[in-house]
């Protein structure tokens, strides 16, 4: 485990990877009037590895969201979705199950039901009421390996109805494969 953490790092370290990694955010956020990100999970916890900030007028803050516990994110929720046995361990050492910040979940058995059910799927997605907020996430995967990374997306609800919540998924689902791609080579060349 601590190992494929290790590899998952390293494709990320070069400057070609990050300025490739940040290039497509980039896109993204440009095309779509939205921030992104992409996360990996280390230790049980999620690290942002790259922020690109949206230009609109009135946005969600990155801090408003790192401030929203683990299993409230659909970028963490996602991350558990992918882990190994052994990191899924570390992130319930860290954060516990989710109880109140996922549906209730208070057992075991639940939570590896619902992360089943994500992987299958291959998008999450969380509306937080009270913030007004739809926050979308979705793995980055090259060719049939396992998910390494999370690409994610938030957007005040009022600027996300279903047609555009649609088209957004769709977009991040396409920076998934881009950036996965894009690492792919990037590794190819540097080994």
């Amino acid at each position: 485990s601590k190992c494929r953490q290790l590899a998952r790092m390293s494709r990320l370290e070069g400057p070609a990877a990050r300025e490739a990694v940040t290039a497509r955010l980039r896109r993204f956020a440009g095309e779509q009037g939205e921030a992104c990100l992409l996360v990996v999970l280390a230790g049980g916890q999620r690290v942002v590895v790259s922020y690109v900030d949206c230009d609109q007028a009135v946005r969600v803050s990155q801090a408003t969201v790192e401030k929203i516990p683990f299993f409230e994110k659909p970028t963490g929720r996602m991350l558990a979705a992918i882990a190994d046995e052994a990191e899924l361990r570390q992130v319930l050492a860290r954060h516990g199950l989710p109880g109140k910040h996922w549906d209730g979940i208070a057992d075991e058995s639940s939570l590896r039901k619902e992360l089943a059910a994500l992987r299958k799927r291959g998008f999450c997605r969380v509306g937080h009421g009270k913030e007004g907020l739809v926050a979308l996430a979705c793995p980055v995967s090259a060719g049939g390996e396992r998910a390494w990374g999370v690409v994610g997306t938030f957007a005040p609800g009022y600027r996300c109805p279903p047609a555009r919540e649609k088209a957004l998924l769709k977009a991040l689902r396409k920076l998934a494969a881009d950036l996965a791609a894009d690492v792919a080579a990037g590794t190819a060349r540097s080994a």
